[in-house]
């Protein structure tokens, strides 16, 4: 009987522990409820926010070379298509668009579309704006997404066609420049009558000097909490900072990696996003050693890339697998750190390679950086007995070693396009000599296909080749960093194109 009186003991003792926990934690979420409703209860919610910039030029968004006014203009104008946080394709102005041969499109606008100043927004619209690029004797930033454009026509004030004059791969993610009000504009000029450029975007400008640029938000029966939009223009970086430690302005943007020697580390938070550039090093597929691709694979497996990032670049670029970023809804590989020496060393033994492996590793003289990368990259070789030679040569030198065919490996870069176009690394003529025949077929058949899931698998097979093959080694993107106080809220997530994505949710608290 005893053994039985101390098992029910036991098992009432066992209940009561659970209950009273239970109750433990029960009190504990109830009372961290009650708390953050009492913040909240406390909370102010304001409806305006100060940003900062500096290198003004102009807040026209054809005209301008400054990324923070691009970054703006998003809020201001509005671009035929739009690219979402995914680099997707959405809807802009246009409320649909079709490929009718391999060089003409058609495109149908929304109608319900005004300018600020109330003017309706029409097909005579975007006819200005694009032959305005085309005709303007300034370089725009924009001017490579239009210069395969032949022709523009206007079927009626909601269709126009646009005529190429060769087949453009993705040439639908070209359409993403701000369109300007025809009216505002001399005929074909980009220079505004008015001091206060008008476009047809979520936020106006009420009023601008060359102290400051307020914005307005349009409709404000909708449910955007930030209503106001104040920017303050700096003459420098220093004082830019210092603007933000002083608590002047609540949000900037920066892509320098160093920014904790200006503000310190305490008091704000950032986001960041993987920016548009993108290094990686040319391999020469034709040379007696990379033409083994096993050699190519264990160089790939050997490079640290996370290693490289902490050494030369604060911790702050973005590892980089691919040449698409990493947030871009038609890459499907990993995004963690390749590298592993035990089976690059696995690798070069199954290469059969019984001489040394000696490689010459070409860099720009002028890239500070990137010598440094290659001087990691060496040592990092040196592991399974690659010895890199590095070769510091001007831009003039590099571009006779790439005519002459004259190289080994070559550490450099390319900045992103929102166009996932891979022509650039695989298609005919890369720098790496490489062919592939059902990678060429692939990238041909890309030109066709419209639907997202379909492309998603054709990228998803041109990557497991890549990954197989290596023709080129990726190594990082730098890094796109917002920096904001602790008193902003909201989805603070972006990526390199637009770092005001998730605005909408955007509030400050007092």
């Amino acid at each position: 009987m005893k053994p039985n009186i101390f098992k029910y003991i036991f098992f009432v003792i066992a209940v009561m522990l659970i209950i009273i926990s239970i109750y433990i934690v029960y009190s504990s979420n109830n009372f961290k409820t009650i708390a953050t409703e009492n913040n909240k209860e406390n909370m102010i919610i304001k409806n305006d926010i100060t940003i900062g910039i500096t290198n003004y030029d102009t807040i026209n968004p054809i005209l301008s070379n400054n990324k923070d006014v691009q970054y703006l203009s998003k809020l201001i104008f509005d671009s035929l298509l739009e690219i979402d946080e995914d680099f997707n394709i959405k809807e802009g102005l246009a409320e649909e668009y079709s490929k009718l041969d391999e060089t003409t499109y058609l495109i149908k606008l929304k109608e319900d579309i005004k300018w600020h100043d109330g003017t309706e927004f029409t097909a005579s619209d975007v006819k200005f704006t694009i032959d305005s690029l085309k005709n303007n004797s300034i370089e725009s930033i924009y001017s490579e997404q239009i210069k395969n454009i032949d022709e523009v026509k206007e079927i009626n004030d909601y269709i126009i066609k646009i005529y190429l004059k060769e087949e453009t791969p993705f040439f639908e993610y070209m359409l993403n420049f701000p369109i300007l009000a025809s009216h505002m504009y001399e005929e074909t000029s980009l220079y505004s009558k008015s001091d206060f450029p008008i476009g047809t975007g979520r936020y106006k400008i009420t009023y601008m000097d060359d102290k400051y640029i307020k914005l307005e938000k349009t409709n404000k029966k909708s449910n955007k909490k930030i209503e106001q939009i104040k920017i303050n223009i700096y003459n420098s970086f220093t004082e830019l900072y210092t603007a933000f430690s002083k608590g002047e302005i609540n949000l900037m943007n920066t892509d320098n990696i160093n920014y904790e020697k200006y503000i310190g580390t305490i008091g704000y938070n950032f986001n960041n996003s993987s920016g548009r550039e993108f290094d990686y090093i040319v391999i020469n597929t034709k040379n007696k050693y990379l033409s083994n691709i096993k050699v190519r694979q264990a160089i790939n497996n050997a490079i640290d890339r996370k290693n490289i990032i902490y050494n030369v670049f604060n911790n702050k670029y973005h590892i980089a697998n691919f040449s698409m970023n990493n947030e871009n809804y038609l890459y499907s590989g990993n995004t963690a750190n390749k590298y592993n020496l035990k089976e690059a060393e696995r690798l070069i033994e199954e290469a059969g390679i019984n001489s040394k492996i000696t490689l010459d590793l070409l860099v720009n003289i002028e890239k500070e950086e990137r010598k440094k990368v290659a001087n990691e990259i060496k040592r990092q070789l040196s592991d399974i007995g690659i010895e890199i030679n590095i070769k510091e040569v001007s831009s003039q030198n590099l571009e006779r070693h790439l005519r002459n065919n004259d190289y080994d490996l070559i550490l450099t870069g390319n900045i992103i396009s929102t166009n996932p176009n891979l022509s650039t690394y695989l298609g005919d003529g890369n720098l790496s000599n490489y062919y592939n025949n059902e990678v060429i077929n692939i990238l041909e058949d890309l030109n066709s296909i419209t639907q997202s899931e379909n492309l998603k698998t054709k990228y998803k097979e041109i990557i497991n080749i890549y990954e197989e093959e290596i023709p080129f080694i990726s190594l990082y993107f730098n890094a796109n960093i917002t920096l904001y106080h602790n008193n902003i809220k909201g989805n603070m997530n972006h990526n390199w194109y637009n770092i005001f994505n998730n605005i909408d949710e955007w509030y400050r608290v007092e």
